[in-house]
C-alpha cells in the first residue's frame, strides 16, 4: 500500500510555495523522472514548472528554499533534476492520464500515436452517433431503444442522451425501470459507434479517464505504471470529478499527496465534486494546513474566517480549518464595502448598482490605483448589460474576458459568418447561393457596411448583386482573400468596420490569439470551432487587456487575484434547471422526469447546488488583494448572494462599510475623459516562457511548410465538398495508392484504411471516387510499360540534413533513374486548371529546392543528371523546374531562415553534426 498525504490550503496561503518544497524535499529519494506533478489547467502547469525551476535554482544558489536546507556537497542531484526538468510530466491531470497510456497504449487496443481531441469536435461526433443509434431504432428492427424513441419523440431521445453523456462521470451507469433500460441501451449504441469511429486513434478528454480507469483495472499494466512513476503530486485537488479521484486512488503509487481548498470547489459543471475531495481526504495522513494569507490583509482575513465559518461549518468538523490570518497590510481600516440599493424592480436597481459602481472605480482611480489593476466579477453574464452600459456612459475602459459570453458578442458573431462564407463565396457570385445557404447569406448581407435586403430563392441573381454592390464587394473580397484564417480576418479587419468601439478591438483581438492558439488556420474549421462554442459550457480561459477594467464571470477569475475585485448584481439568482435525466452521482441509478426516482436524485443534486453556490461566492469574495467592493440590490426580499450575505448587511463587521441607497437618486458619475484605446493582451505562450538565454537547438522544418503565401482557391472551378478534412484525406490516399504501384482496379484496400474510419459511408464513396480519378489520372500520365522501364525506383523517400542552423526534413515522393537521367517527382492534388499551374509551380518552387538540395547531400554523384518536375493530377500535367530557377528559389529559402531566426546561424549548436541521409 502506497502513501496517501493530503493538505489543505486556503485562498492566498501559498500553495504553489508548498508544492515546490515538497518536490524539493522529495529529491532526496526520488529522481525527477519518476515523479509527476499535476493540476487543473494548462496554464497552472506552466506556472508550477517555472516555480519549479526558480526553486530548485534557488536551492542551487543558496543552498536554500524557504526552511529547507541542503549542504553544499547534496547537491548535485538538485544540479542533475534542473537539466531533468524540461522532460519532467509537469502537466494537467488528463496530460497526465494520456502519458499512463501511451505506456500501455497497444494492450489497451489504442492507436500508439493516439492524439487529443477537442471536446466541441468529440461533441459533434457523439451528436452524429446519436442520430445514427435513433435512426437504427426507429427503422431497423430489433435495434435497441425503439420504445424510448416512440414515448419521448426523436428530440427527447436525442437530449436525454446528451444528458447521460454529460454526467458519465459518475458511471457505471444502472437502469431498473423499462424508459430507462431502453435509453441505456441506445446510449451505449452511440458510445460504441463513437469509439469506432475514433478508432482509438483520437481521445476526448472523458475517453481518457475511461481507458485510464481500465488500465489501473488491470494489474499487469498498473505494475509497468509504477515503474515508471513512484510519486505524484496533485494540485487543485478540490476540482476532480469522482472518476478522476478514483483513478488516483487506484494508481496507489508509493507517494500521492492531494493539495486542495474544498472551499473553492466551483467546477461542477465539469463533474467537479468535492465529496471526491472529502472522501480521500478522510482517509489521508494530514500534512499541515495552510491558513496564513499572504494575499489579504488582517481585515481581509477577519471577514473571510467569518464567512467560512457561517457558510462551511461542515468541513471545520471534517478537518478543514476555514480561519486564515491576514499576512500582507491592510489598505485601509475598512477594505471591504457593500453597496445595496433599494428598487421597485431588480433590473432598475442593477442600473444604478452600475452607475454606483463606476462611481467608485473613478474615485480609486483618482486614489491612484489604475483600471488595469480592477476586476468586476459577475456571476453570469446576464449581469453584462447594466455593467457594460455604466461603464461605457462613466468612460471608464474595460474588456469582457473569455467564456462562452465572449463567442456570443456581435463582433466575435461576425467573424464566425465571414469565416463560415470564405470556402463558398467564390462558387456563390457565379452560380449563386443553394437553398440550404440562403440563411448564410442573409446573415452576411445584415453586417456593417453591408446592409443588402435577403436573396428571395429563385429570384434572378445576378440582378440580385447589380442592385447590393455591398454584398458582391464583399464576397469577391472574401472569394480573393487568404485562405488562411489568421490573416483572412485581419485582412477583412484592415477593411471593413467589424469592429465599431475599442472593447470590439479587444474583443477581435482576444479571437485572434485564441484561434492561433487552437492552431485553427483553416476558415471553416475555425466557423465550426465558433459555432460550437457558442453553446459550449464556460471556458476559463480569460482575454485580458492593458489598460482596462476586466469583466468576468467568477468561474474564469479562481486562480487569479486583483488589487480591486468588485462583484456586481449579487441579487442575481443561480439559473439552471434539472436535466430530464438524472445519474445518482454515488449509485450510478438512471432516471426520468416524472418518476419517483427522479424527484429523490433531483433533490440532492439541489443540496449539491446550494453548497456549490456559496463555495462560488467565496472564491469572488477572496480575488481582492487590497479593496473589495460588493453591489446589490433589494427588491421585496433578498435574493441570491444578498440573501446569503444577510448576516453581514444586517450587522456589519467593522472591516466593511455599508451603503443604502435609493436606485432612483443614485446620479451618473461624471464621464472621464477618453483614453486610450483598448488592447488585448495576449496570453504567454507557454513554450515562450520557459525558455532560456542559453542558445536553443536547430530549428527543424519541413519544406513543404515553409516559405510561401497559401494560395487562394481558383473560383472557376468547383468547390470542395463539405466533408471534414476532404482534401488531405484525397491526398494521403492518392498517395499511399501511388507508393504502393497500386495497380488499375487494385484499390480495393484503400477502403480499409484507418484515415477512413471516422467517416459514414456515403463520405467514404464519396472520398474513394475522388481517389479513383485522380489514381486514373496519374497511370494517364505515367503509363505502367513506362514505369517498368525504370533502372531505380524510389518511393516515399524520407530526407533530412543540416542547412546552418536549421535541420530540414521531409517525404520526396518519387525517386527514380529513367533513360540515363535521374527525376526528382512530387505528385499534387491540387484544385488547379490549366490557368493555374505557372502560379501553382512558382509557389512549390522553395519546397521543390529543398527536396533537390537532399538528394544532392545524400547522393553527389546524381546532381548533374537531377531533373526536378511537379505532376498535377487534376490537370493531368507535368511541369519541369529549370536549374536556375531552383536556385534562385534554394536561395531565397536560405535568406528567409537567416530572416526568422536571427542570430541562430552563428549559434553554437548543443547538438551533433547531422550526416545527409536518403
Amino acid at each position: 500500500m502506497g502513501q496517501l498525504r493530503a493538505r489543505a490550503a486556503s485562498a492566498g496561503t501559498g500553495k504553489t510555495t508548498a508544492i515546490v518544497g515538497d518536490f524539493l524535499r522529495a529529491l532526496e529519494a526520488t529522481p525527477v523522472r519518476r515523479m509527476a506533478v499535476v493540476t487543473f489547467t494548462r496554464a497552472g502547469a506552466t506556472d508550477l514548472r517555472l516555480r519549479l525551476e526558480a526553486g530548485l535554482r534557488e536551492l542551487i544558489d543558496t543552498g536554500r528554499y524557504i526552511d529547507y536546507t541542503v549542504h553544499r556537497a547534496a547537491l548535485p542531484p538538485y544540479r542533475q533534476a534542473l537539466t531533468e526538468l524540461g522532460g519532467a510530466t509537469i502537466s494537467t491531470i488528463h496530460g497526465f492520464f494520456r502519458r499512463l497510456l501511451y505506456l500501455c497504449a497497444p494492450d489497451l487496443h489504442l492507436d500508439p500515436f493516439f492524439v487529443q481531441q477537442d471536446e466541441l469536435e468529440s461533441g459533434q461526433l457523439f451528436l452524429e452517433a446519436c442520430s445514427a443509434a435513433l435512426s437504427a431504432a426507429v427503422f431497423m428492427e430489433g435495434s435497441p431503444g425503439a420504445a424510448a424513441v416512440a414515448e419521448l419523440g426523436w428530440d427527447g431521445a436525442l437530449s436525454a442522451l446528451l444528458d447521460l453523456r454529460a454526467q458519465r462521470t459518475y458511471g457505471p451507469f444502472q437502469a431498473s425501470g423499462p424508459l430507462e433500460q431502453d435509453l441505456l441501451a441506445l446510449y451505449q449504441a452511440a458510445a460504441r459507434l463513437t469509439r469506432t469511429r475514433q478508432a482509438g486513434r483520437t481521445l476526448d478528454p472523458d475517453d481518457v479517464e475511461e481507458y485510464t480507469l481500465r488500465l489501473v483495472a488491470h494489474p499487469g499494466l498498473l505494475a509497468r505504471v509504477r515503474e515508471r512513476y513512484t510519486r505524484v503530486f496533485v494540485d487543485e485537488f478540490q476540482d476532480v470529478s469522482p472518476l478522476q479521484a478514483r483513478i488516483f486512488e487506484a494508481l496507489d503509487l508509493e507517494v500521492t499527496q492531494l493539495v486542495g481548498d474544498a472551499k473553492q470547489s466551483i467546477y461542477a459543471f465539469r463533474n467537479a465534486d468535492v465529496n471526491a475531495f472529502l472522501e480521500l481526504y478522510g482517509r489521508s495522513e494530514r500534512l499541515m494546513p495552510l491558513t496564513a494569507s499572504y494575499r489579504h490583509g488582517p481585515a481581509l482575513a477577519r471577514l473571510y474566517s467569518r464567512l467560512c465559518a457561517e457558510f462551511f461549518p461542515d468541513f471545520e468538523e471534517q478537518g478543514l480549518p476555514g480561519e486564515v490570518t491576514g499576512k500582507a497590510a491592510d489598505a485601509c481600516p475598512q477594505p471591504a464595502e457593500l453597496i445595496l440599493v433599494n428598487a421597485i424592480s431588480l433590473e432598475e436597481g442593477r442600473r444604478a448598482e452600475g452607475r454606483a459602481l463606476a462611481a467608485r472605480l473613478l474615485d480609486l482611480e483618482a486614489q491612484g490605483y489604475r483600471f488595469e489593476e480592477m476586476a468586476v466579477l459577475v456571476r453570469s453574464r446576464g449581469s453584462l448589460p447594466a455593467l457594460e452600459a455604466a461603464l461605457r456612459a462613466a468612460g471608464i475602459p474595460y474588456a469582457v474576458q473569455g467564456g462562452a459570453g465572449f463567442y456570443g458578442r456581435r463582433e466575435v458573431r461576425d467573424a464566425a459568418l465571414l469565416l463560415e462564407a470564405r470556402p463558398q463565396a467564390g462558387a456563390w457570385l457565379y452560380a449563386g447561393p443553394p437553398p440550404h445557404a440562403l440563411g448564410l447569406l442573409a446573415a452576411l448581407a445584415q453586417l456593417p457596411g453591408v446592409n443588402a435586403v435577403p436573396f428571395t430563392q429563385g429570384g434572378d441573381w445576378e440582378a440580385y448583386l447589380q442592385a447590393n454592390p455591398g454584398l458582391e464587394a464583399l464576397l469577391r473580397e472574401l472569394s480573393s482573400g487568404p485562405r488562411d484564417a489568421l490573416r483572412l480576418l485581419e485582412a477583412l479587419w484592415a477593411s471593413r468596420p467589424l469592429a465599431l468601439t475599442p472593447e470590439a478591438e479587444a474583443n477581435l483581438e482576444g479571437l485572434l490569439h485564441e484561434l492561433a492558439s487552437r492552431e485553427l488556420r483553416d476558415p471553416a474549421t475555425a466557423a465550426r470551432f465558433l459555432r460550437a462554442a457558442l453553446n459550449a459550457p464556460e471556458a476559463d480561459e480569460p482575454v485580458s487587456a492593458e489598460g482596462a477594467v476586466r469583466i468576468m464571470t467568477v468561474h474564469a477569475s479562481k486562480g487569479l487575484e486583483f488589487k480591486v475585485a468588485a462583484v456586481f448584481d449579487l441579487s442575481r439568482a443561480p439559473s439552471g434547471s434539472d436535466r430530464a435525466l438524472l445519474v445518482h452521482p454515488l449509485s450510478g441509478e438512471l432516471a426520468y422526469a416524472g418518476s419517483d426516482g427522479h424527484a429523490r436524485i433531483s433533490e440532492l443534486w439541489r443540496l449539491r447546488r446550494e453548497g456549490e453556490d456559496l463555495r462560488l461566492l467565496y472564491v469572488a469574495l477572496t480575488r481582492a488583494r487590497e479593496r473589495l467592493i460588493l453591489t446589490g440590490s433589494l427588491s421585496r426580499h433578498p435574493r441570491g448572494w444578498v440573501e446569503a450575505l444577510a448576516s453581514l448587511w444586517a450587522a456589519p463587521p467593522p472591516e466593511l462599510r455599508l451603503t443604502e441607497l435609493q436606485a432612483d437618486e443614485v446620479p451618473a458619475p461624471p464621464r472621464r475623459p477618453a483614453g486610450e484605446r483598448v488592447r488585448a493582451r495576449p496570453r504567454p505562450d507557454p513554450e515562450l516562457a520557459l525558455a532560456r538565454p542559453e542558445p536553443p537547438p536547430p530549428a527543424l522544418r519541413a519544406p513543404s511548410r515553409h516559405g510561401s503565401e497559401a494560395l487562394p482557391r481558383p473560383i472557376t472551378l468547383p468547390a470542395e465538398p463539405e466533408i471534414p478534412d476532404f482534401a488531405r484525406v484525397v491526398g494521403v490516399l492518392v498517395h499511399a495508392a501511388i507508393a504502393a504501384n497500386t495497380p488499375e482496379g487494385g484499390e480495393g484496400f484503400l477502403r480499409h484504411q484507418l484515415i477512413l474510419t471516422p467517416y459514414p459511408p456515403e463520405e467514404r464513396d464519396r472520398i474513394l471516387e475522388e481517389v479513383g480519378l485522380l489514381l486514373a489520372a496519374y497511370r494517364r500520365l505515367h503509363p505502367e510499360p513506362a514505369r517498368a522501364g525504370r533502372l531505380e525506383d524510389h518511393a516515399e523517400l524520407p530526407f533530412a540534413f543540416r542547412e546552418g542552423s536549421t535541420t530540414w526534413n521531409g517525404v520526396i515522393d518519387r525517386l527514380y533513374l529513367e533513360e540515363g537521367r535521374w527525376v526528382l517527382e512530387d505528385y499534387k492534388t491540387d484544385l488547379a486548371g490549366e490557368a493555374e499551374l505557372e502560379t501553382l509551380r512558382r509557389h512549390y518552387a522553395p519546397q521543390m529546392a529543398v527536396y533537390r538540395e537532399g538528394v544532392r547531400r545524400a547522393r553527389p554523384e546524381v546532381a548533374d543528371r537531377l531533373e526536378v518536375r511537379l505532376s498535377f493530377l487534376r490537370a493531368e500535367r507535368t511541369v519541369a523546374l529549370e536549374r536556375a530557377e531552383l536556385d534562385a528559389a534554394w536561395q531565397r529559402v536560405q535568406t528567409a531562415n537567416l530572416t526568422a531566426l536571427p542570430g541562430l546561424e552563428d549559434a553554437p549548436s548543443p547538438l551533433p553534426p547531422l550526416e545527409p541521409e536518403v
